[in-house]
């Protein structure tokens, strides 16, 4: 701009003329943003309040959004798309200079924060067919991943769920009170969890005893067999055998 002044002169002064240039610089802008944190998966939000209006671009990880602030000091919200990982993101922002205004490129904003989410896990026993149910879920699916088994404190291995779910069995269990304990220790967007449940297996009913004898006359010593089995199977079962002679 150019500043004139001039004076008229009077009785004893002629006029007189004086300029001056100077510049109206562009203002710088305040921008503020909020600190977020949202559990994985979910979507969240980011709060920006400018101190001038315009077009307001945020990014966060690869996505980009924008704000339209259409008074100066305004606060606008802006809707972020859930399924980032789970970790730190730095939330940049950036506008272009205008006439009045210098530009916006602010690189850490603000940190938006996304953490790992809760994992639930259960293991059911299913009495008719001597099987457990394993199920490891998510936020709102189920979770293929691998889990570590303990039945009586003895350590059985790993399992591994295909989209929450997996059938196990144990042959060698004999009857009686048993304990299963089964835990998922997370991954990268998850928390682990752990599940045990008690169960009793009974004894098989398909023992047979089989006793043979040949006639003999008094005083002889008798020669008596007895065989024990498993009438499905044909096994020999092992074990103390009482006999009682009527």
């Amino acid at each position: 701009y150019t500043l004139v002044g001039t004076y008229p002169g009077d009785a004893n002064y002629a006029e007189a003329t004086a300029e001056l240039e100077f510049d109206v610089l562009p203002i710088d802008v305040i921008v503020t943003v909020e600190d977020v944190e949202v559990a994985y998966p979910n979507a969240g939000s980011v709060s920006i309040t400018a101190s001038a209006t315009g077009t307001y671009t945020i990014k966060i990880g690869d996505k980009t959004y924008t704000a339209e602030i259409t008074e100066a000091g305004q606060t606008v919200t802006v809707d972020v798309d859930g399924g980032l990982d789970v970790g730190k993101y730095p939330i940049s922002v950036s506008a272009p200079e205008t006439e009045n205004h210098t530009a916006v490129d602010i690189a850490n904003a603000a940190t938006y924060t996304v953490t790992k989410a809760a994992s639930t896990m259960t293991v059911t026993y299913n009495a008719e067919n001597e099987t457990f149910t394993v199920t490891l879920e998510g936020v709102d699916e189920g979770l293929s991943e691998s889990y570590h088994i303990f039945v009586d404190n003895e350590d059985y291995g790993e399992g591994l769920t295909e989209e929450g779910v997996e059938e196990i069995s144990f042959a060698d269990l004999g009857p009686g009170k048993h304990s299963i304990f089964v835990i998922f220790e997370g991954n990268d967007n998850y928390l682990g969890s752990y599940a045990q449940t008690s169960f009793d297996l009974p004894k098989l009913e398909t023992a047979e005893v089989n006793i043979t004898a040949e006639p003999i006359k008094e005083g002889e010593d008798a020669v008596i067999e007895i065989t024990v089995k498993d009438k499905e199977t044909g096994a020999g079962l092992t074990g103390v055998v009482t006999v009682t002679l009527d």
